[in-house]
């Protein structure tokens, strides 16, 4: 399971999505948007101030407010569906598409979570697993709308995971969905098919994970 990860990012990096999210739609309609030219002008439109920026530095848990992409917009919104009075956090993704809870949001509305790196236990040693080369990367995720007590909508999200890679295996048997950046526009295609969706859901490949025990501040020896 993935229930820790931190964010720090800087609007250079919001920049990379509001580019994603230029290229998906150019895909849809044929024209360019030059919202890009103008990137630090539609922040400051946006409803995501800088305030908001701020606040979601450093590590995120469980029903902390966090940034998600879309293939329409960046969305400030919280960490976990609501179910009996617990959140879910996680769907596997091996079964996502036979869980009624995730079915319709893993085809309509699926999203990414910037993150610099994730945490994970083993025998009380925590450890922080980033990418060797990627400073910032994107977790698969996906989103729904949920209806509070006081009758209000909100929406959440929650983090995708999968059977771990040889890697992580040495500390947990699962890991978050991690999209390399070359298909994160093919996740967030709203057109992208149940089996394409499923080709992407799969463990991170073997060899680009840095791994660092934070108990005794070494690098985790892997091979």
């Amino acid at each position: 399971m993935c229930g820790r990860f931190q964010l720090d990012f800087t609007l250079e990096d919001l920049e990379r999505y509001y580019k994603l999210m230029d290229e998906l739609k150019e895909r849809e309609n044929g024209t360019k948007d030059t919202r890009i030219s103008n990137f630090l002008e539609e922040v400051n439109k946006s409803k995501i101030s800088q305030e908001d920026i701020l606040s979601i530095q450093g590590v995120r848990y469980p029903d902390n407010s966090s940034l998600i992409v879309t293939n329409e917009s960046l969305k400030l919104i919280k960490w976990g569906f609501p179910f009996n009075k617990k959140l879910i956090i996680n769907a596997r993704g091996e079964s996502i598409f036979e869980k009624r809870m995730f079915s319709k949001s893993v085809l309509s509305r699926r999203c990414l979570i910037p993150a610099n790196m994730f945490f994970e236990w083993k025998d009380k040693n925590k450890y922080e697993i980033k990418l060797k080369e990627e400073k910032l990367f994107s977790m698969a995720g996906i989103y729904n709308v949920f209806h509070n007590e006081d009758g209000s909508l909100q929406e959440r999200y929650l983090i995708i995971t999968t059977e771990a890679n040889d890697e992580m295996k040495l500390i947990h048997h699962r890991m978050p969905v991690i999209i390399p950046s070359y298909l994160e526009k093919d996740y967030l295609n709203p057109h992208s098919s149940p089996k394409e969706i499923m080709d992407m859901i799969k463990p991170y490949k073997k060899g680009d994970l840095l791994i660092n025990s934070l108990s005794n501040h070494e690098q985790l020896k892997l091979f």
